[in-house]
Parts: structure tokens; sequence; C-alpha cells
């Protein structure tokens, strides 16, 4: 039964992790296209 869960739990951050590696590169565009950054530039 435990394990059973464990693969649940690692099945929704996969998940997860999916669904972030699909929004990051539009964030990232959509960020770069802002003419201002909301984070200080570290560089």
């Amino acid at each position: 039964m435990m394990s059973r869960h464990r693969g649940a739990k690692h099945r929704r951050r996969y998940e997860l992790l999916g669904g972030i590696s699909l929004l990051s590169p539009e964030y990232l565009l959509s960020v770069e296209r802002w003419p201002f950054h909301t984070e200080p530039p570290d560089h």
C-alpha cells in the first residue's frame, strides 16, 4: 500500500514538472518581451 501511495506522489510530481517545463519557455519569452523586468538584473 505504501509503495502504491509513493507511486501516485511521484506521478503528481512528474505532472507538475511537465507543466512547468511546458510553461517555462512561454513565461521566459513573455518576460523578455516586456520592456521591464520583474526582478533586478544580477549581471
